[in-house]
């Protein structure tokens, strides 16, 4: 093998402790100081490093497909993104380790690193979970065909739900088929977006915990009151927390209406949920699929694109909600 060409055999066994952040300078400029760590610390270029041209004005990605990773070109490139502004880490079938998800977390507490995509890349499960886990800035998070099953799944909803920043959870193509967790996370966050749960084991019936946790409900007259009081209480308790320090951003909250011709109440509750697909995935009817959207908002779009579902049952689900369906 000649020198300065890397090789995954010959290198997998140097550690990645090899690499001390303290003697190394960053740039800022995410292909320069791939080069520049990778030199400095006698280690081949790894082909993913080579600088693919990008524009100088545009704020870099970094994407690496059908590419293993030694443990210490892995440390290279997580040292790299800690000090550059990168829209994207794309890894997919790259063969990840667990090792390699510990080197790579402290980048995840930049929010400067908000997109990360690890698909076709099956791990322990807890080690799914650990992308999300307290100090997360991700905004997305790409976890396609990685063989995720119920137990991942309630792991990654655990974290999520005290999540301030991820807004897009990407889990299409994996073994899901309970929706619980996804309703618990519902329930109380009120900054996830998007959610694609495709080609999963998702049928109706799974669909009947999301009812109720999120769209336009109606709200009984005798509560309102007691809900009222409730929301002056909550603002009363944050106004003496933030008294004196930074305000975080605020939490956008439900709201109470109520129809000025029949004066019923109604509850929008989490108003920031909009995108749930649902594509490919084992729907055969559609009982409370039509009751999430007879209560969604005008924003909400759900996609059920290449289910089971009788053709008569599509026409009147599109007849029904043409703003809010994609198929």
């Amino acid at each position: 093998m000649e020198k300065g060409i890397w090789d995954y055999y010959t290198q997998y066994r140097r550690p990645p402790t090899e690499i001390i952040e303290a003697q190394i300078k960053l740039t800022g400029k995410l292909y320069n100081d791939l080069a520049m760590i990778s030199q400095q610390f006698d280690a081949p270029l790894h082909p993913c490093f080579n600088d693919p041209g990008q524009p100088e004005n545009e704020i870099p990605y970094f994407s690496a497909i059908s590419h293993c990773f030694d443990n210490l070109s892995f440390k290279i490139l997580c040292v790299a993104l800690s000090g550059c502004p990168t829209r994207m880490v794309k890894f997919n079938n790259c063969e990840i380790t667990p090792e390699q998800i510990d080197l790579i977390l402290p980048c995840l507490s930049f929010e400067h690193t908000p997109w990360l995509q690890i698909d076709w890349n099956p791990l322990p499960n807890n080690k799914f979970s650990d992308l999300l886990r307290d100090g997360s800035k991700l905004q997305l998070l790409s976890l396609r065909v990685c063989n995720l099953e119920n137990d991942a799944f309630r792991l990654i909803c655990d974290n999520v739900k005290t999540n301030k920043f991820l807004k897009t959870l990407d889990l299409y193509g994996n073994f899901i088929s309970s929706l619980v967790p996804l309703a618990e996370v519902l329930e109380v966050n009120r900054f996830l977006m998007n959610v694609n749960i495709g080609k999963n084991n998702i049928t109706d019936d799974e669909l009947g915990c999301l009812v109720g946790v999120f769209g336009k409900l109606d709200f009984p007259d005798e509560k309102v009151d007691e809900y009222r009081k409730k929301e002056k209480d909550l603002a009363k308790i944050k106004a003496q927390k933030n008294r004196g320090k930074v305000v975080e951003p605020e939490t956008p909250a439900d709201e109470l209406i109520q129809d000025e011709e029949t004066k019923q109440y109604f509850l929008l509750k989490n108003k920031v949920f909009r995108h749930l697909n649902l594509s490919f995935c084992s729907l055969t009817k559609c009982d409370n699929l039509r009751n999430i959207l007879s209560h969604s908002m005008p924003h909400f779009k759900a996609v059920i694109s290449y289910n089971p579902l009788p053709q008569e049952q599509v026409e009147s689900l599109q007849k029904s909600f043409p703003n809010s369906l994609l198929i």
